[in-house]
């Protein structure tokens, strides 16, 4: 090979080898670009299937009442209380006893207000934020439907897996099944592997009367949900309604159950219905197979813890005299009672009286009727007779109705929006009994909570009681505390200004049920939040601390300083319902 030969032949190979290697260096830069093309692919579709993150200053301050709307506590309502304290009690509500807090409680949980001027001490995780903590302390409350309107709203934006499953379950309890598993279908993709949400799924896929039923693999899924699981093996499956064996299933169960309308009443009766806890009557009502005993009970409680509005059992009484007007000619029993036919027969009765009191009864025979409608009451439930109770406070006490029986009837007062009775106020001035003094005693107590529960304490007849009061030589030690009680909170000033000693260790120690008489340090961080006006958790502990004390052996010292904190807060009415109620129902 010549000179020439070879340097042509290195200049080739060089030549080569140098193409070559732009070639390679072309191919791994279409490689890498094609790569990073489909990895960012992914990415996207990854990022599309991911929900968004939960806007919290924005879900936390939804509600239902506006600061327009009455009930609502404003939008500032947070300002100065600390995430801890009110995500901790928030944690503890539950019914009280007591009825004056029943509806304060229920409208602060529906109030939209301003979540960021809350002290943000602590961090927000999901399940721990306000709008989680309110909808399942609605559900423990009873109030199912204001749970699902709440839910309803805030479902316009993202939602934590939290969150959203509380809604659904509010959905369900509300007979929303629809709703539910469009929820259920659309949010499910995002929350797989979580066992309530794979039963949610389960379930809505067999929802239809004819699908399959559950394949062994699902069967497998729903070991942790038995009632579900026997509900979608057998179509008449129902299950046998107790407060202890309902309170015992997950929640996904209850849900469910209601709203396949699959919970049986037969343990609703006279006996048993004061026993059934809050939570559970709006449940109960949309069953389908209840009957109109049942419904009656259940509207009386309903009444009772303000998950109803009064005019609902006069509502059915309408209902049941013109269901009864129909079927008058017929041998079916459309709704056959589980009880006594006497109670049938009490019930239609008490409806018949209704109707003929608040139409054109004469007066001179109302106080016949009432007597009736009192005596058929008194065998099953006092809360039968509100509907009557505009009628019977205009009933003569001492002549028309004994001191005893209106005595009875007078925690009636608290259920229901009617002014209590003048007539009854203008009779306890003007009588007494000296020679008896348990029926005097029983007087007072009468006076004073009648008194108590005014609308306005300063105009007649309540100016006449409350100089009655301060002058009088009261009964019972009971009477004296309470008029101590009436004086203070009237001269309490709206804002103390004491130092202030704002406890800042939380309320870790509170949630012990086990105390009879509620803990000092409750008290003392009532007293507290008070003096700071912190109504979030002032409301709130007065709550808690009320619902952990018997009414009926009520410390009047708890009572002074729980009603000096609301009235200072600016809760005028409140307090002296407390105090009513501590009168009428205490033994």
């Amino acid at each position: 090979m010549t000179d020439i030969d070879t340097l042509f032949f290195r200049q080739h190979r060089s030549i080569h080898a140098w193409l070559r290697w732009i070639l390679s260096f072309l191919f791994l830069l279409l490689i890498v670009i094609g790569g990073k093309s489909h990895a960012q692919a992914q990415q996207d579709q990854a990022e599309e299937e991911l929900p968004q993150t939960t806007n919290y200053a924005l879900t936390e301050s939804l509600g239902l009442l506006d600061i327009k709307d009455k009930g609502s506590f404003g939008s500032g309502v947070y300002r100065g209380t600390k995430r801890s304290e009110l995500t901790s009690l928030l944690k503890l509500v539950e019914q009280s006893q007591w009825q004056a807090l029943r509806p304060l409680v229920r409208d602060f949980i529906l109030t939209g207000a301003d979540a960021t001027a809350l002290d943000q001490d602590i961090a927000i995780t999901p399940g721990e934020d306000l709008l989680t903590l309110r909808l399942n302390a609605l559900l423990r409350l009873g109030y199912n439907r204001e749970a699902f309107e709440l839910y309803r709203k805030a479902s316009e934006h993202p939602l934590d897996e939290p969150t959203s499953r509380t809604g659904i379950f509010a959905m369900l309890f509300n007979q929303q099944k629809g709703l539910a598993c469009l929820d259920v279908k659309t949010l499910a993709q995002h929350h797989k592997g979580i066992p309530s949400w794979e039963a949610l799924i389960i379930y809505c896929e067999n929802l239809l009367p004819d699908s399959a039923a559950p394949t062994e693999e699902q069967e497998k899924l729903l070991s942790k949900y038995p009632e579900l699981l026997a509900l979608l093996k057998s179509p008449d499956y129902m299950f046998e309604y107790s407060p202890e064996s309902f309170a015992k299933l997950d929640m996904l169960e209850r849900a469910v159950l209601s709203a396949q309308g699959k919970i049986s009443s037969k343990y609703i009766t006279p006996q048993t219905a004061p026993e059934i806890p809050p939570q559970d009557i709006s449940i109960l009502l949309a069953q389908p197979y209840i009957n109109d005993i049942q419904k009656a009970l259940l509207l009386g409680l309903a009444i009772d813890y303000a998950i109803m509005p009064p005019q609902s059992l006069s509502e059915f009484y309408e209902e049941l005299l013109n269901q009864h007007d129909e079927n008058k000619n017929s041998k079916t029993d459309a709704s056959p009672a589980i009880s006594s036919s006497e109670f049938t027969n009490d019930l239609l009765a008490l409806a018949s009286i209704y109707k003929e009191t608040i139409d054109s009864l004469p007066d001179k025979d109302r106080a016949e009727k009432i007597s009736q409608a009192m005596m058929i009451a008194h065998k099953h439930s006092d809360n039968l007779l509100i509907p009557l109770l505009p009628i019977i406070g205009e009933l003569k006490i001492n002549t028309d109705i004994s001191i005893e029986d209106a005595f009875l009837l007078a925690p009636l007062y608290l259920y229901t929006p009617d002014e209590v009775s003048k007539t009854w106020i203008n009779d306890l001035l003007n009588i007494n009994f000296p020679d008896d003094m348990k029926k005097e005693t029983t007087r007072e107590k009468l006076l004073i909570s009648l008194f108590l529960l005014l609308e306005n304490i300063d105009e007649a007849p309540g100016d006449k009681v409350y100089e009655y009061i301060f002058s009088a030589s009261l009964q019972t030690s009971l009477l004296k505390d309470i008029k101590n009680i009436i004086e203070n909170i009237d001269s309490t000033p709206t804002n103390s200004d004491k130092v202030r000693t704002k406890d800042t260790n939380g309320f870790d120690l509170i949630a012990d049920k086990g105390y009879t008489m509620p803990p000092n340090r409750a008290l003392s961080a009532l007293k507290s939040a008070s003096n700071d006006q912190d109504i979030s958790v002032s409301l709130l502990l007065s709550s808690y601390i009320l619902s952990n004390i018997d009414r009926e052996k009520i410390n009047t010292e708890i009572l002074a300083d729980i009603a000096s904190a609301l009235n200072n807060l600016g809760i005028k009415t409140a307090p002296r319902r407390i105090l009513a109620q501590a009168l009428m129902q205490q033994e």
